[in-house]
């Protein structure tokens, strides 16, 4: 990265700012070293990769501008600009879009603490470091952040603006960078169990369903899922509660879905591509056991994603 920094000429207003080195190598110790230099009243985290919108800077200034005291961030949404190449990528996309789209404008509208997003995050600089900043030893710093932020009582909130970012494209790269989040998660929920009283002072039963439903049982659920269905395909009378349970979730998870689809005026072949999202989510549990063995073994190692390997002829960004 520093070498493809070096080939351009920046404007007098960049720095270049290299971290010495030190463990643990991860994105979060390299922000909180950065921030030691940040100068001004607003500090934004992007990603090299990402395309946000020109005008989302000041989007995100008007929503500070309307906020109190207490608004320590503002979230943008996330997708992909290369989400038409594969399955895997239209998959990544949809779940990106039923994520950003609705579920943290949900949480926001319900008031319940807002996992961040690992980019595209702006935020007060002076609430940033007075919470620590990012926790280092988190390789889910964002959701672990967005946490702590409601713990004690400050707000995040989501603006009508979009930062896209280069998919995996293919299934092993999505695996480790599916693993790193979910042995984030994994952190993240260790850590922020033990500060329960705090996230229900200042966020209610809210707050602690949001830690268990999303963070908590979003690793769980993926550890189990293989053995619940090899246990239901040796087991008759569970196969047939199976089956009418699966009918259920899965006809009304795809009705919302295709609701969603022509709200946001998605082409047509995300119909086809919801129709399967089983296959796509089966992927996760492959994943799971990735990040339970690196939880274990190497809790703070950093699955760098490597990107530019899609053929740009293909797309349109």
């Amino acid at each position: 990265m520093l070498l493809a920094v070096e080939k351009h000429t920046l404007p007098q207003y960049f720095e270049v700012i290299k971290v010495p080195h030190s463990l643990p190598k991860t994105k979060a110790k390299s922000c909180n070293y950065a921030m030691s230099f940040a100068k001004g009243k607003y500090a934004v985290i992007y990603d090299a990769d990402d395309k946000p919108d020109p005008l989302q800077l000041k989007k995100a200034l008007v929503e500070f501008n309307k906020g109190d005291d207490k608004l320590a961030c503002v979230q943008a949404r996330l997708n992909y600009y290369n989400y038409n190449y594969n399955f895997l990528t239209k998959s990544f996309s949809l779940k990106y879009m039923s994520w950003f789209q609705y579920l943290l404008p949900g949480f926001q509208r319900m008031d319940m603490p807002i996992p961040l997003g690992g980019s595209s995050n702006h935020f007060s600089v002076e609430i940033l470091r007075k919470v620590l900043l990012w926790d280092a030893y988190d390789v889910t710093e964002d959701a672990d952040l967005g946490l702590r932020l409601a713990q004690i009582g400050y707000k995040t909130r989501i603006i009508d603006s979009e930062t896209l970012e280069e998919s995996p494209t293919t299934v092993l790269a999505w695996i480790k960078q599916r693993a790193r989040w979910i042995k984030g998660y994994m952190q993240t929920y260790v850590v922020h169990l033990r500060n329960i009283k705090s996230l229900y002072r200042h966020n209610g039963l809210k707050g602690i369903l949001l830690l268990n439903l999303f963070v908590g049982s979003a690793a769980f659920t993926f550890f189990t899922t293989p053995f619940l269905l090899l246990s239901l395909m040796l087991t008759q009378v569970l196969n047939e509660l199976f089956l009418c349970y699966f009918v259920a979730v899965y006809v009304t998870n795809l009705t919302l879905l295709a609701v969603a689809i022509k709200q946001q005026k998605m082409p047509f072949y995300f119909y086809v591509v919801s129709i399967f999202l089983p296959v796509y989510n089966l992927l996760h549990s492959v994943a799971a056991f990735f990040a339970l063995w690196e939880f274990i073994i190497h809790p703070q190692r950093w699955n760098k994603t490597q990107h530019g390997l899609w053929n740009k002829s293909n797309q349109n960004p």
